[in-house]
């Protein structure tokens, strides 16, 4: 069962109907999703969400402050 109304359903639906625009694509290529600490080994995830639990800020925000210090940009 869901907890969404019908009318959350009804916008749901219409977006993936009308598909996505080349920007909406390009978007979603290549943001921080909530799925991505899920690509870490189990301590390494666990390890992140603590950490980041403990700083106020969510996984993804962390992995990308992470990467920028590595890549010094």
């Amino acid at each position: 069962m869901t907890n969404l109304s019908p009318e959350q359903l009804d916008a749901i639906a219409s977006d993936f109907e009308s598909g996505w625009s080349e920007q909406r694509l390009d978007a979603a290529g290549t943001s921080w999703g909530p799925g991505m600490s899920r690509l870490l080994p189990d301590n390494v995830q666990q390890a992140l969400h603590a950490r980041a639990v403990d700083e106020g800020v969510t996984d993804a925000e962390l992995i990308e402050r992470a990467v920028r210090a590595y890549l010094a940009v």
